[in-house]
């Protein structure tokens, strides 16, 4: 099923920036977010590729065993913090766009001047620096314990408190925030949904809920899939 999967993903992160990337679409923030997050699930689905060819590689073509196989060690320290760091740097920009939605949607005047294409450019510019710095104890404490790549693997009191922190922030703090704001949202979009069918622009009203919709799939597709992952 590995395979499958991995088509999919390339495909719909694909299609994904083929469709928010067009003119029409890159003056929605949401959009602009929605092009990050497929770049950053990219670089997930480049390590999950790079595993799956290297245990076809070892299993079928050199018919070596696992248990003895040894990656090289830049190797296991740079593909456990590329996928630390797109993991990390996914949850944040779905936050972000998580929040720029909520306040489109509470504040709608507020929102013409901060939930802006440019702003949503600006944030997925200073995400990923923040994140590739917190992540840098993935390069730096990761290595090979017998054939396995393990995260982590130096123990010590600053790993101990660090896995522990990053996963609050991994999970715990991003599950909180998202189902508090997504319950917001859908609150507030219940109680104006009189309004919404008086507006004048019906044309605009309606992509509006379609965004709305996209942006609680992907909140809700996040709770659901990462909270038993940890």
């Amino acid at each position: 099923w590995m395979p499958f999967v991995l088509l999919l993903g390339w495909i719909g992160n694909g299609l994904t920036l083929v469709v928010f990337s067009r003119p029409k679409n890159r003056a929605i923030s949401c959009c602009v977010y929605m092009c990050g997050l497929a770049i950053s699930d990219t670089c997930m689905m480049t390590v999950a590729s790079h595993y799956f060819w290297r245990f076809t590689d070892i299993m079928f073509f050199r018919s070596e065993d696992l248990k003895t196989y040894r990656s090289p060690a830049w190797e296991c320290s740079m593909f456990v913090w590329l996928y630390n760091f797109a993991s990390l740097t996914g949850v944040c920009i779905i936050i972000s766009m998580t929040v720029d939605r909520f306040i489109g949607v509470r504040f709608p005047l507020l929102a013409k001047r901060i939930c802006t294409p440019t702003r949503a450019k600006r944030t997925l510019a200073v995400i990923p620096f923040f994140t590739g710095v917190y992540t840098i104890p993935y390069i730096l404490y990761s290595k090979l314990v017998g054939p396995t790549c393990t995260a982590l693997a130096v123990r010590s009191k600053f790993t101990q408190v660090y896995s522990w922190v990053t996963v609050c922030l991994n999970c715990f703090i991003p599950f909180i925030c998202l189902l508090c704001l997504n319950t917001a949202i859908i609150a507030t979009v219940r109680k104006s949904r009189p309004q919404l069918g008086k507006a004048r622009d019906q044309k605009s009203a309606s992509r509006e809920r379609q965004v709305l919709v996209m942006l609680l799939m992907v909140s809700f597709t996040f709770l659901t899939l990462t909270m038993p992952l940890y």
